[in-house]
């Protein structure tokens, strides 16, 4: 009977992780360019649009079907392509723009 309960727990604690919300990990890392690193804002997504160029929103980011970088107008908000190729955002769509970027900074600690 306690291995049951131990078991329970285990396979609770593992749903709790696997389902854990979108504010709880980050949309998108950083990559990495020619002139240096790129990152989206806090709970932000980034893309590619279709000249390479990266471009970044509040929330996920997906390109449409015709190229077109589209992300959610939601910190931490879903963005996803349906069967007809356009773009699905939690809270609205914005258009993603390389001003939203972040550029990141060396640690520098306090003396």
């Amino acid at each position: 009977m306690r291995g049951t309960f131990a078991l329970c727990g285990l396979a609770w604690l593992a749903a709790v992780f696997v389902a854990a919300p979108s504010w709880a990990r980050p949309v998108d890392d950083c990559v990495t360019m020619l002139d240096g690193p790129l990152c989206p804002p806090p709970l932000g997504g980034i893309a590619a649009d279709m000249g390479g160029q990266m471009v970044c929103g509040p929330g996920q980011c997906a390109r449409d079907s015709t190229g077109a970088v589209k992300c959610s107008a939601l910190p931490g908000g879903g963005a996803v392509v349906d069967m007809s190729g356009d773009v699905l955002c939690v809270g609205g769509c914005v258009t993603g723009e390389r001003r939203r970027c972040v550029v990141p900074t060396k640690f520098s600690p306090a003396d």
